[in-house]
């Protein structure tokens, strides 16, 4: 899943896969930790992975964010890149997802996690690309 926005620093979810509770597979901006994603099926360990962005600060505006999330099934690896940089981590299946919300991520209640920003472009793949690909269609 490929996404480019813009964001103002509140938290705001990118897109979001499943139910309200698990399995759920997620991306968002998190004023904590910068890009976070989350690849969980409600039993195992989470499959998180938080991205740092080159060249911005936790809180700061990204005028122009380009981020992308693959879940490699066969490797068992979650893997997230956001403007041109890559993280690994670990992998949950997100097995039985059944919505899909843009803007949004949905399990933090009817009133939060939406997005404070527009999202310009968004595309899926469904095959896994290669981590020299993610870097650079983020770049």
């Amino acid at each position: 899943m490929f996404v480019e926005a813009n964001n103002l620093p509140y938290e705001g979810g990118l897109y979001y896969f499943g139910p309200t509770s698990a399995p759920r597979w997620w991306s968002r901006y998190e004023l904590a930790t910068g890009i976070r994603t989350q690849a969980y099926d409600g039993i195992a360990g989470g499959g998180i992975v938080d991205i740092t962005v080159p060249g911005i600060s936790i809180n700061e505006t990204i005028p122009t964010l380009k981020h992308v999330v693959a879940i490699d099934n066969t490797a068992e690896e979650h893997v997230g890149a956001a403007n041109g940089s890559l993280e690994i981590g670990s992998w949950d299946n997100p097995t039985g997802v059944s919505e899909l919300r843009l803007g949004q991520r949905k399990d933090l209640g009817p009133n939060n996690g939406y997005l404070n920003g527009h999202i310009s472009r968004l595309a899926y793949y469904p095959y896994r690309l290669a981590d020299a690909t993610l870097q650079e269609i983020t770049s």
